[in-house]
C-alpha cells in the first residue's frame, strides 16, 4: 500500500467515524499542525497556506531534482507592503516543523517532515506497521494537493 493509499484509507475510516469533519482540506490540514475545530477556518487556513506550500514544495524538488513539481505562480516583492510577502512570512512559521532554511527564511524549502497520524479507532497492521506516524515526503504532498484539487 503506497503511502497515498493508506492516508485515503485513513480519511474515509476517519470519515465514517465523524461525518462533520469530512473535507480533504481539513485532512491534509491536519498534518500540517494547522487546527481551528473550525471546518470553514480549517478551509480557509488550507486555501492561504497552499500557495505558500507550492513554492517551497518546488524549492525541495529543486534541490533534490527526483520529482517534477511546478511551485506555482505565488510571485511577492520583499516588502511589508505586499500582501503576498507577509502570506508567506505568517505561512512559514505556521508550518515551521515542515519547513528548512538554511540561512535565510527567504529561501525556505519543504523538508519532509515526520508526523502523526491521525488519533482516530484505525488498529489495523498497516497503521500499527507505521507506528502512528508517516513522512511527509515531497512526491507525498504533491499527491495529497492534487487528491484535494481533484
Amino acid at each position: 500500500m503506497t503511502d497515498l493509499e493508506f492516508l485515503k484509507k485513513i480519511y474515509n475510516d476517519f470519515k465514517e467515524q465523524d461525518h462533520e469533519r469530512n473535507k480533504r482540506q481539513w485532512f491534509v490540514s491536519y498534518f500540517l499542525n494547522l487546527t481551528t475545530y473550525d471546518d470553514e477556518v480549517d478551509e480557509y487556513f488550507y486555501n492561504y497556506c497552499i500557495p505558500v506550500i507550492k513554492l517551497l514544495i518546488g524549492r525541495a524538488c529543486c534541490r533534490r531534482c527526483h520529482y517534477p513539481f511546478e511551485g506555482g505562480q505565488f510571485n511577492f516583492k520583499w516588502n511589508i507592503k505586499d500582501e503576498k510577502y507577509i502570506q508567506y512570512l505568517t505561512v512559514c512559521n505556521l508550518i515551521l516543523g515542515s519547513i528548512e532554511w538554511g540561512t535565510s527564511i527567504r529561501t525556505a524549502w519543504w523538508d519532509e517532515p515526520i508526523v502523526p497520524i491521525l488519533d482516530i479507532d484505525v488498529r489495523d497492521l498497516e497503521y500499527l506497521r507505521r507506528g502512528g506516524y508517516i513522512k511527509l515526503t515531497t512526491e507525498l504532498m504533491v499527491d495529497l494537493i492534487n487528491w484535494v484539487e481533484e
